[in-house]
């Protein structure tokens, strides 16, 4: 199928629905993220842009690729990982849902995108009931694994049958919806007054402070921040109930926010969406600006660099790292990783190895590049504390 026949140009806004939209970044060719397969010099690469809302000044993706083609379970290989990172994330979040339910006992729970069930099978039996809906998941439709009912399908495909929840929650999944506005009330329009609702989403202003726009990407069609959370939950009818910052979150830092239909007991300050939005845009112009001088004196430096130089940290979002490097990660030696299980592999469209990091010899080489962004300063630290050997990375703030 042609480029063009996956890609759509978007012209609402998620969030408010506004028709009046501005770019603010263009990516021609942007790379997909977390390809990993056969390296492929002809794997497709689809135009993107980073766009602003004029009204509510919320920020998302100007293009839209085919969910089919984006989420297809045989190349979507992106699956949450039992690592220590992320059992600390979930953590974090299942106090946060604690906090605002002040218990599990006779919880009714969905859980929207649930990938591996780590979190599933941790809270199932301290609720009443547990299911989870992720089009992942398409093969185990209809099945019960562990008292866990599986919906394997998209969300707004529930029926107002399968609806029958006190608490609905879902980590990371707002971002790769076209349009929140429309899921979320969709899903309202099935809940009761007293269901809670609480999401997880990458921060923008951490992607912003962190400069992570390496971070933008085809699969996050939206960039969340206060603000934009804020206008979403008053136009969809709702209370925001609460909300907390994770600083370790994926993406460069989360925000996660809960929220419900009664607005009884929370009183939510009105956003002006007029708001200091020029200055929005100058600002986030800017940041981007130097995201992009700081990644081509990177690219410059690793191009120069004399030395035998490999990667550090076989990252999912490696492909648009090399976007913005110009392709220097291709330079590299290989990317070392580790992940004993990866050994050998390659992405599908950045020309480069994966090697274990178990017996590697580091002295073999002069510099290491990190280029896992997610875990950065801990590879830093890592690398300085054990090893006599270079380490060059893009950006420790």
């Amino acid at each position: 199928m042609k480029n063009n026949m996956l890609s759509k140009g978007i012209n609402t806004c998620g969030i408010c629905g506004s028709l009046n939209l501005e770019s603010i970044w263009e990516l021609p060719k942007l790379s997909l993220t977390e390809m990993f397969g056969t390296y492929d010099p002809n794997f497709p690469a689809f135009d993107q842009s980073l766009i602003i809302c004029q009204y509510c000044g919320h920020v998302q993706l100007g293009n839209q690729l085919d969910p089919d083609f984006l989420y297809r379970p045989d190349q979507y290989v992106f699956r949450t990982l039992p690592t220590l990172k992320i059992q600390k994330e979930l953590e974090f979040l299942t106090n946060f849902i604690l906090k605002s339910i002040k218990s599990f006992d006779n919880q009714r729970v969905l859980e929207i995108g649930a990938s591996n069930l780590q979190l599933a099978k941790q809270l199932r039996h301290k609720v009443e009931s547990y299911a989870v809906c992720d089009p992942l998941l398409i093969e185990l439709d209809g099945q019960s694994i562990d008292e866990i009912a599986i919906y394997g399908k998209f969300a707004e495909e529930l029926s107002v049958e399968d609806f029958n929840f006190s608490l609905v929650f879902g980590r990371h999944v707002l971002e790769h919806i076209e349009n929140p506005f429309e899921f979320l009330s969709k899903i309202l329009a099935q809940a009761n007054d007293n269901t809670i609702f609480v999401f997880e989403v990458p921060s923008l202003a951490h992607i912003r402070s962190n400069y992570r726009f390496d971070a933008i990407f085809h699969q996050h069609c939206h960039y969340f921040d206060l603000d934009s959370i804020k206008i979403l939950v008053e136009l969809l009818g709702c209370s925001l109930v609460d909300y907390i910052y994770n600083q370790a979150g994926s993406n460069g830092g989360s925000i996660i926010f809960a929220f419900r239909k009664s607005k009884e007991m929370f009183n939510n300050e009105r956003v002006d969406y007029g708001k200091s939005l020029r200055q929005k845009v100058l600002k986030l112009k800017k940041e981007i600006d130097l995201f992009n001088y700081q990644m081509n004196l990177t690219s410059q430096y690793l191009n120069s660099y004399k030395g035998v130089t490999v990667g550090y940290g076989a990252a999912h979002m490696l492909a648009t790292l090399n976007y913005h490097l110009l392709n220097s990660i291709e330079g590299l030696d290989f990317i070392l990783d580790d992940n004993s299980s990866m050994d050998g592999f390659q992405y599908k469209n950045v020309n480069v190895t994966v090697r274990s990091t178990e017996n590697f010899d580091w002295n073999s080489v002069d510099a290491v590049f990190i280029t896992s962004m997610e875990n950065r300063r801990s590879m830093t630290a890592k690398i300085i504390q054990n090893y006599d050997v270079r380490v060059i990375c893009s950006n420790i703030l």
